[in-house]
């Protein structure tokens, strides 16, 4: 098995040493990298993986990688005490979700019991939520394991980067490139596979562009299916949370459990969807990307899809932060630390972001209730029901284009240039689903695709993107972040094993061996010394059958012969004595 080291420097009495430490990292029965939550939870019914096990792996790759891309700013330090207790759960009465005992990331603007929220800025670190967010409390009662919090960009204010006190978030694929923002280091978490999923939040491209930098699915849910609440929003008329994951159906998993809504049941293809192509933007897009997104329109149409080019969409850009002071002032009441305003945030000096231009009299007064928000709100619901009548007058049921209409930027680039795309249009003003689905790569770095539906056709989206992935799934492993360990090669052959119904009693031994290895495995030392002696054990079981077996026929031989010689004797005595009376007799 791989052992990975980690170099400690350490300067003692001037002399600079260099110390090589063994990094003991957990080892499983098989590699999880890659995996499904469904593929995850076949493994645990298999009895290959607990809830522990996973959770330690996930752990134990947030360790040796999650710095080098500042994707992390705080561990659960109760993750593997909660998956010990789900793994018993689990034994005792089975799993009562399709997402239970996954460990999963979250967003750090978001409210999880236990762990402080930072929105990124530093000076937040020791205030605590009194509760969980309401979307984090349905996720935790299906059994959803909360690995860690994730950096972003500081209070979610950009999109072409995530950078905070914590650091500035690089891309799994090449660090030299920008995560984007602002769920840059959910993305990237998820891209490295720190986790099976994470939750992203968007206000206006934060989950899509993202998902489209690190190769994912990300949902921009429909804005009135999420429960709200516990967390720190930029615009919350237009702030979000939803899931980023590898896969559709990873996505669906976990929206559905943060929504409470049911799954809805797959199609065999997309006969009878209308999608439209939004032309304009498409062709405002460089030449490759052209050509990534033409691919994925055809494979639409083999699927059954109806395509149409829309020339237009008309929608106006507005946003209004007016009420971030109030409500943050609002959220941090629910929390317990040092913090208790924003003007004690800007006070304490930790933070990067330009808060302190949000200070002033609405920091006290809800700016919701001024006739100008009143206006805003005014013109955002008439957008709403603008583009509801496009979509039915063109008889759309989805809108597509390039997710990013440009080569993706390095972080350098990002610094100082704003995103070129589309998303922060349509559905951050309509409250609209919006989805970015992976199609492809160009030299090197992944781009995507987003796609938009009605209110509350959020599993429409999900569908299309499941079916695309049937046709091409651009899922990838980044080769600068493998496997910890190297599982056995012959774990396949201890499950044949123990798929075998063994009646002679001869396998008992063996058997009862087998089944505390795999019940145990965590805690063997050596596990491949263990296997193959159990493997070698089992392969002489045969022999020794056959061995008692020749044993037990040649004694019921010596059994069946000396019952014949004594028979034989008591005759030869009978005849004697019967001889002796009968010359007697005469």
């Amino acid at each position: 098995m791989k052992r990975f080291f980690k170099i400690t420097i350490v300067i003692f009495a001037g002399i600079l040493s260099v110390i090589s430490i063994e990094a003991k990292y957990t080892e499983a029965m098989i590699d999880i990298t890659g995996m499904s939550i469904r593929q995850l939870q076949q493994a645990v019914d298999e009895g290959r993986l607990n809830y522990e096990t996973i959770t330690r792996i996930y752990l134990d790759r947030i360790e040796a990688y999650a710095d080098d891309y500042n994707v992390i700013i705080s561990i659960n330090e109760q993750a593997i005490e909660e998956a010990k207790a789900l793994d018993v759960i689990y034994k005792e009465q089975g799993r009562n979700s399709e997402v239970f005992g996954m460990p999963i990331l979250v967003k750090d603007n978001i409210d999880v019991k236990g762990m402080p929220t930072t929105a990124g800025a530093k000076g937040l670190i020791n205030n605590y939520p009194i509760a969980d967010a309401p979307l984090i409390e349905n996720l935790r009662d299906a059994g959803v394991i909360f690995l860690a919090k994730t950096n972003m960009d500081e209070f979610a204010f950009n999109g072409s980067f995530s950078r905070s006190g914590f650091g500035l978030v690089k891309n799994g694929f090449n660090p030299l490139y920008s995560s984007y923002g602002s769920s840059g280091g959910s993305a990237v978490g998820v891209a490295l596979e720190l986790a099976v999923a994470a939750l992203g939040s968007d206000t206006g491209v934060s989950i899509r562009i993202p998902s489209s930098a690190s190769n994912l699915v990300g949902l921009r849910p429909t804005k009135t299916t999420v429960p709200e609440g516990g967390i720190i929003t930029f615009e919350s008329e237009r702030d979000v949370v939803g899931p980023m994951a590898k896969s559709a159906e990873d996505a669906a998993l976990i929206y559905s459990a943060m929504t409470q809504t049911e799954l809805q049941q797959q199609r065999d293809d997309l006969t009878g969807v209308v999608v439209g192509v939004l032309t304009p933007q498409v062709n405002k897009a460089s030449g490759f990307i052209q050509t990534l997104f033409n691919k994925r329109v055809e494979e639409l149409k083999s699927l059954g899809a109806t395509v149409i080019n829309v020339a237009s969409l008309n929608i106006s850009y507005a946003f209004d932060a007016g009420n971030f002071c109030y409500e943050f002032n609002q959220y941090i009441k629910g929390t317990q630390g040092p913090i208790n305003s924003l003007r004690s945030l800007v006070n304490s000096g930790e933070y990067t972001q330009y808060i302190d231009s949000y200070l002033g009299y609405y920091c006290d007064y809800n700016y919701k209730e001024t006739s100008t928000f009143k206006t805003y709100l005014s013109n955002r619901n008439n957008t709403i029901q603008s583009v509801t009548q496009q979509f039915n007058k063109l008889n759309i049921d989805v809108l597509i284009y390039p997710t990013m209409q440009k080569s993706m930027m390095t972080l350098d680039q990002a610094m100082v240039n704003n995103v070129p795309t589309y998303s922060y249009m349509i559905a951050p003003q309509t409250g609209f689903p919006s989805i970015n689905v992976p199609m492809g790569f160009y030299e090197g770095l992944p781009y995507g695709m987003e796609m938009i539906a009605k209110t509350n056709e959020d599993y429409l989206l999900l569908e299309v993107t499941r079916q695309l992935e049937s046709q091409t799934n651009y899922q990838v492993s980044i080769d600068a972040v493998p496997a910890l360990y190297e599982p056995m090669d012959n774990i396949d052959a201890l499950f044949e094993i123990l798929a075998i119904e063994h009646e002679a009693i001869e396998y008992e031994p063996v058997m009862e061996k087998l089944n505390d290895f795999l019940v145990d495995y965590i805690h063997y030392d050596d596990k491949d010394a263990t296997a193959q002696a159990i493997l070698e054990e089992y392969e002489n079981v045969p022999a020794v059958i056959q061995e008692n077996k020749r044993l037990r026929r040649i004694k019921l031989l010596k059994t069946i012969g000396g019952t014949i010689v004594v028979s034989l004797g008591i005759g030869v005595i009978g005849i004697c004595i019967y001889q002796k009376a009968y010359q007697k007799k005469r």
